[in-house]
């Protein structure tokens, strides 16, 4: 019973952060009406600029403000090159992601090699019962939490509603002043 626990609450843990990278892929695909495909890779090289951080010996927290710019920049940089001007040609704009994500793929096992990297986090554990809690986890499933509220007390606010009516209709969104292809690249 104890080892069900334990792997069912690691398997929250990894859920809440799953359901970060789900509520970015769906807002794109309710903004921008694409499917990126190279969404995952994005979240990925993200990972890999954190973890080659800390192997610069600096500590890890360090690294999670250059990823997330990283993929900021990044997502921005393929929204307005390659997205934007394809936009209407939603089968021609996935096939392009999905080769974005096979060369950041490869782009990544040509830097970092095949084998999987970790980001040494040196937290302790807390032991409750006889059930172990990874404070890395803990605190990656309370930053999604934190995250998944932002999202929604942000759907709230002016910019937000601004969002949602690009979602319902983005012709009469912009006809509303809303700058929807801005809406669309700050999501992606």
């Amino acid at each position: 019973m104890e080892a069900a626990l334990q792997v069912f609450i690691g398997g929250v843990f990894t859920g809440a952060v799953y359901a970060v990278a789900a509520v970015g892929l769906t807002l794109i695909f309710r903004v921008g009406r694409v499917v990126n495909l190279a969404h995952g890779s994005f979240f990925a090289l993200g990972a890999y600029i954190a973890y080659q951080i800390t192997f610069l010996g600096l500590p890890a927290l360090l690294g999670a403000a250059p990823a997330a710019a990283m993929g900021l920049l990044l997502g921005s940089a393929v929204d307005r090159t390659v997205v934007r001007p394809l936009r209407r040609e939603t089968l021609t704009v996935a096939t392009v992601l999905l080769g974005l994500a096979i060369l950041a793929e490869e782009g990544v096992a040509l830097v970092w090699g095949i084998s999987p990297h970790s980001v040494p986090l040196r937290l302790p554990t807390l032991l409750v019962g006889r059930i172990v809690l990874g404070v890395e986890q803990a605190t990656a499933a309370g930053i999604a939490a934190l995250c998944l509220g932002a999202v929604g007390l942000y759907l709230r606010t002016k910019p937000g509603l601004g969002m949602r009516a690009a979602v319902a209709d983005p012709d009469i969104a912009a006809m509303a002043g809303i700058d929807v292809e801005r809406l669309q690249t700050a999501t992606f």
